[in-house]
């Protein structure tokens, strides 16, 4: 009766912290949308108003599948042209776009669910490691969720700047740093991957530990999954899973049933990896399919990447530490071993390229690695002090846990203090998630009233908004997400900017930095000054950014002389195009300004003074 007693208000507590966390989270958001509709305004989301995030689609890939479309297709075209980007991360988001009918106000929800799931996965992940210590597994769930520890770690150690930023300023309340959103929350890394990332760490660690059949099924499964849910994250766990089997193949082959399990593992994994390559070989043979891997950021060449030096010292002294707590412990060396095979890893991907001669955005390795490096540092910090033989009672035992529950207060009481800061926020915060009404209620006019309609712009802006909070499909894509091949993406934009009369001046100045222009209206807000220079960025992302002329996100000048010359001479109308529907708002109006009303092939269907939307006849 006791022991039941215990785990009911342990079980209890574990579901009021994982509420408080999710409302850690949502909090700072819930206040800037209460004062944004204060002030009369639509709450819209702070991350589109960086186009970095914007660019890489993550709402839009989610608002494609509550629209009925999964695995996601194409944001643009209507044909089954081959989709690179993850199917679960969208999937996880578009049921709650479907439920609430709002893309800002499913990302807040996303925010709490999600936010609270984390902390119990990281709680389970100590569960598992601690041995059941409960104080210990909840400070795990709290610092995972509540600190970038989990997402940064490595980064702590190379700077006492770091230091104070990652870690310790998070358990000091009276340093006020508010932060609108909070660690995890970025879409969909690490909120939405790590939905499976951790799972799959948690249940590998468990096989590894005591390998049984089912065991071995969950570890390969979800390691398959990651192969939807992010790149760097299935490359980096594959290796791991890879080396730990070469491991056993090469030191336990006499286990006969440990070899079985483990075959069993890996053939799980490769059967859930199939569609996934099979989509890979497709998008590969298609016709733009190179030339979008370059768009996303492929860096050539077989040298060593000399910024990879600290994260390699720090892996060689996480090693030595390893052999130290848990290799002279004959029930922790398996732990060691599997803790080297993750350093292993985690050392081959951050210069990975010396083998295969590419590497796709090398900078992201650490999003996968940080994670076991999270696990390993505080496994260490748990094991020293417990190897100090204080025991799991008396009074330095008492002591330590109440140290671990005085920082748990403390950083919870960091987060509300976060979270206070937003009662009144400051301008430059609200101007981040407003837009005029103007502008929404024309998405909210357009999403009503047409299915998935062909619209027209000159903005990559609108694109990227449109296919957010709309069911539309932009006439003009991005180049990070769309398999077409460079000419076609460069015929799109040409055509959208000439059918709207864009003088060739202002398009070279987007083709370059968007020196010199002039803003015809709504230039007020810092984003919107990437939209005289977007096309570097959304026309070829990472396409030029390596090789002889590379200049980061900038257009190589024999490019924008040949593109500046196919424009000027270029005939189109409006009935050449193929779209059904014209956009013409504020980004539109600082390229041109123009009276579409006195276009015969257009007809006006909807104007609220910022925004004209036209039907191609």
């Amino acid at each position: 009766m006791i022991e039941f007693k215990e785990k009911f208000w342990f079980g209890l507590w574990i579901i009021i912290l994982a509420t408080v966390v999710g409302l850690l989270y949502t909090a700072p958001q819930l206040l800037i949308r209460s004062r944004v509709h204060l002030l009369g305004q639509d709450f819209v989301l702070s991350q589109f108003t960086y186009l970095d995030d914007g660019g890489d689609a993550y709402f839009q890939f989610a608002r494609e599948v509550a629209d009925g479309h999964f695995p996601p297709r194409d944001l643009f075209f209507d044909g089954k042209m081959p989709n690179i980007f993850p199917s679960l991360p969208p999937l996880f988001l578009a049921g709650l776009i479907i439920l609430f009918k709002d893309v800002s106000v499913a990302y807040i929800v996303a925010n709490f669910l999600f936010s609270s799931i984390l902390f119990l996965l990281f709680l389970l992940l100590g569960w598992i490691v601690f041995n059941k210590n409960k104080a210990w597994s909840v400070f795990m769930g709290l610092v995972g969720t509540l600190t970038p520890m989990a997402i940064h770690l490595p980064y702590a150690f190379f700077s006492a700047d770091n230091l104070a930023n990652i870690v310790l300023k998070n358990f000091y309340p009276a340093v006020k740093t508010f932060l609108p959103t909070l660690f995890l929350a970025r879409i969909d890394y690490p909120l939405l991957t790590h939905l499976i990332y951790l799972p799959a760490i948690i249940t590998f660690f468990v096989f590894w530990r005591r390998p049984r059949f089912i065991t071995a099924a969950l570890a390969g499964f979800l390691a398959g999954l990651l192969f939807y849910t992010y790149f760097h994250k299935w490359v980096y766990w594959i290796i791991v899973v890879g080396l730990s089997f070469g491991y056993v193949l090469l030191f336990n082959r006499r286990n006969k049933q440990l070899l079985r399990n483990f075959f069993f593992l890996v053939g799980t994994l490769v059967i859930t990896g199939i569609p996934y390559f099979l989509n890979y070989f497709r998008l590969r043979n298609f016709p733009g399919g190179m030339d979008l891997i370059k768009r996303i950021g492929i860096e050539t060449g077989h040298g060593f990447n000399s910024w990879t030096w600290p994260y390699l010292i720090f892996f060689a002294i996480l090693a030595i530490l390893i052999y130290s707590a848990f290799w002279k412990r004959a029930d922790l060396q398996q732990r060691a071993v599997f803790y080297w095979l993750c350093l292993l890893a985690a050392a081959i991907v951050l210069n990975i390229q010396i083998m295969l001669g590419f590497v796709p955005h090398p900078d992201h390795w650490p999003r996968a690695i940080s994670p076991l490096i999270f696990l390993m540092v505080f496994d260490l910090v748990y094991t020293g002090i417990r190897r100090l033989k204080f025991g799991s009672s008396g009074p330095v035992a008492v002591l330590i846990t109440t140290a671990i529950v005085l920082m748990s207060v403390l950083l919870v009481a960091k987060k509300v203090v976060n979270s206070a800061g937003f009662i009144a926020p400051p301008q430059n915060i609200l101007n981040d998630y407003t837009l005029p009404e103007n502008i929404m209620s024309s998405w909210r006019w357009l999403d009503l009233n047409y299915d998935e309609p062909k619209v027209i712009s000159p903005s990559f802006i609108s694109s990227i908004y449109l296919s957010a909070f709309t069911s539309a499909r932009p006439y003009l894509p991005w180049g990070t997400m769309t398999s077409l091949s460079n000419l076609e993406l460069e015929g799109l934009f040409l055509k959208s900017s000439k059918v709207f009369g864009v003088e060739t001046v202002v398009l070279e100045k987007r083709l370059r930095d968007g020196s010199g222009f002039q803003c015809l209206g709504f230039c007020d807000r810092p984003y919107i000054e990437s939209n005289i220079k977007d096309a570097p960025l959304f026309l070829y992302g990472s396409y030029f950014i390596d090789g002889a002329e590379a200049r980061p996100y900038q257009i190589p000048e024999y490019k924008i002389q040949e593109l500046v010359k196919r424009y000027q001479e270029l005939r189109v109308g409006w009935g050449d195009i193929g779209a059904g529907y014209v956009y013409y708002g504020p980004w539109e109006k600082q390229f041109v300004d123009v009276d579409l009303s006195r276009e015969q092939k257009l007809r006006l269907v909807y104007k609220n003074g910022l925004v004209e939307l036209y039907q191609i006849k």
